[in-house]
């Protein structure tokens, strides 16, 4: 195992196999390929370490993400909450499930195994983009702090597209990154997907693991900000606005061919105010489930694609 995240007394037996396993299995070529993915390397310190999340969306217990946040101090997974901004598959023998078997050689499959052992996911980066590392699974992020990358692995894109490639440890990546100098090409600004997967065993707690959260600006004077606020107040964590994600809804030619889509920008364009991430949110949890008879899963299918096409840095903002 990683010699820093032997340090940590949270790991159970199973995250530790589970580190073990990947690194046992560390590729080299897959962690060349994965620095050729990057876009930047930051000046000095070890990578970000980044959890992309939507706030405002609503988990099984009928409370929203930022309220779990607040209640429970806690980062939990799609395991514990049974929702998440991938794919959502909480289910034994789900996609999800089936994935993290073949990542870890069944670590999180043995007897007794609690649904919180399970890994968060997040994304490593090597710059400073206001948005995150991974923004096409949340608008907000929580920056997790350095010393969490000694129990964090790595996989070149998303692993449940195919957990062959599954890199090696964070820390490895990391190395090979030393001594590394930014490509001279321009990185977007506005980037939906981030190259690198971080997997984080063991806990992600707010007071111990959690530099800061950055929010996007639509959530100011929402009760996003008054969970914000307890977060704050119950576990030191500090927040901070990022930069605006808006667009109009005049004009929005929509790529998807859904009616429920059309009604919901059309509704928008008539209050004239612009389509913003706090919106998605409120399309998510109000309007849409008169039309839909409350399918969460077409809910969510719909709050994720009108996510992904706002930010989408080849639309218009």
């Amino acid at each position: 195992m990683m010699q820093g995240a032997r340090q940590d007394d949270r790991l159970t037996e199973g995250q530790c196999k589970a580190i073990d396993a990947v690194v046992r299995a560390e590729r080299a070529d897959l962690i060349a390929c994965a620095l050729t993915s990057v876009q930047g390397v930051r000046a000095g310190g070890p990578p970000r370490l980044t959890i992309n999340f939507h706030p405002d969306r609503l988990t099984r217990d009928g409370h929203t993400v930022i309220e779990g946040l607040a209640s429970t101090g806690r980062y939990r997974n799609q395991f514990e909450v049974g929702y998440t901004n991938g794919v959502v598959s909480p289910e034994p023998g789900g996609l999800r499930d089936r994935c993290e078997r073949a990542m870890y050689g069944g670590a999180y499959h043995r007897p007794g195994t609690r649904p919180e052992e399970r890994p968060k996911y997040g994304s490593l980066t090597f710059d400073d983009s206001p948005y995150g590392g991974w923004p096409r699974f949340g608008s907000c992020h929580l920056v997790l702090k350095p010393q969490v990358l000694d129990r964090v692995t790595v996989s070149v894109g998303d692993s449940v597209l195919g957990p062959s490639w599954l890199a090696g440890s964070a820390t490895a990546v990391a190395a090979a990154a030393a001594g590394r100098t930014a490509p001279s090409e321009p990185r977007l600004a506005r980037r939906l997907d981030g190259p690198l997967e971080a997997q984080v065993h063991g806990p992600v707690d707010l007071g111990r693991d959690v530099e800061a959260i950055s929010v996007d600006p639509s959530f100011v004077g929402t009760p996003v900000a008054d969970g914000l606020a307890l977060v704050h107040a119950r576990f030191g964590v500090p927040w901070h606005t990022g930069p605006p994600v808006e667009r109009s809804a005049q004009g929005w030619s929509t790529t998807r061919d859904q009616e429920l889509v059309r009604r919901a920008l059309q509704e928008r364009a008539s209050s004239g105010q612009p389509c913003t991430a706090a919106w998605v949110g409120v399309v998510a949890r109000s309007s849409l489930w008169a039309w839909t008879s409350g399918d969460d899963k077409v809910i969510g299918e719909i709050a994720k694609f009108l996510w992904n096409e706002l930010f989408s840095p080849t639309r218009p903002a």
